[in-house]
């Protein structure tokens, strides 16, 4: 999960850069729902995370915000424990922006000149071995609620190869932190 989930999460990565960071993933036990289909296949989800924090490089502050919505339940205890779950599925929606917070509203897939949103599902077997990996070609984020204990809002995203997934999410925060961990788990753990 921690490898799935950091690949799903690059776009988080892309958008608060490399460097020090402050950041925390959500504690799971949200409630999501998905309508649609990502990798040809409906996005099973057991367990929703939320996503904020802020990146620090080069004294530019960026801030990020959005959801992980899994497959995996107990996601944030899998997380901290740097686990990596067969058959994991991610669906991960963030929206990052200069300053030290993400504020409510619409995002639009790709960059502007005040925010960058994407999304990204990805999926691996039984054996750990990543299935899946799509990239949101365009669609929206909209954020509802941001703050250090939750994140809700909704999505509606095309993919490149026709896939197109709408849904909805409210999700608590738990610290983890998503960009200094570099510890590697079996497959299963």
């Amino acid at each position: 999960m921690k490898r799935l989930l950091g690949m799903a999460l690059a776009s988080a990565a892309a958008v608060a850069a490399c460097g020090g960071s402050t950041s925390t993933l959500g504690g799971g036990g949200g409630t999501s729902s998905v309508s649609g289909n990502a990798g040809g296949a409906p996005v099973a989800t057991t367990d929703t995370v939320g996503l904020v924090g802020t990146q620090q490089t080069n004294g530019v502050t960026t801030a990020y915000a959005g959801v992980a919505l899994t497959n995996v339940p107990g996601t944030c205890a899998v997380l901290q424990r740097h686990g990596d779950p067969a058959k994991a599925q991610v669906l991960s929606a963030v929206v990052g922006a200069a300053g030290t917070a993400v504020g409510p509203g619409t995002y639009t897939i790709g960059a502007t000149s005040t925010s960058t949103a994407s999304a990204d599902y990805s999926a691996q077997d039984a054996s750990c071995v990543q299935t899946v990996a799509e990239q949101a070609s365009g669609g929206t984020i909209t954020l509802t609620a941001v703050s250090s204990s939750e994140v809700s809002g909704s999505f509606d995203l095309t993919f490149p190869g026709g896939d197109h997934l709408t849904g909805s999410f409210s999700a608590p925060v738990c610290n983890v932190d998503i960009f200094t961990n570099t510890s590697t788990s079996a497959c299963g753990s």
